[in-house]
């Protein structure tokens, strides 16, 4: 069985306003590509190290969170 990343429908919809913001805030598809590969890097790395985050049960019990970059917070469940 492969595991793979599932995002929810916020998560997607969160993805698509980050691009758009750096893509019109820095005049520059490319960066906002650039940082949407750079969350699907880390998404990858969340499979084979799926508690490298740190929990944040407090928030919802199971919940992890890691940094993507300085400025950006990934919130999951491994399952």
């Amino acid at each position: 069985m492969s595991r793979r990343v599932r995002l929810a429908r916020s998560a997607i919809g969160d993805l698509d306003d980050i691009w758009d913001y750096i893509a019109i805030e820095n005049h520059s598809q490319v960066a906002a590509d650039n940082l949407i590969d750079e969350f699907d890097g880390h998404f990858n790395l969340l499979l084979t190290w799926p508690l490298i985050g740190e929990a944040v049960d407090h928030l919802r019990l199971g919940t992890r969170r890691t940094v993507v970059r300085k400025r950006f917070l990934a919130f999951y469940e491994p399952s």
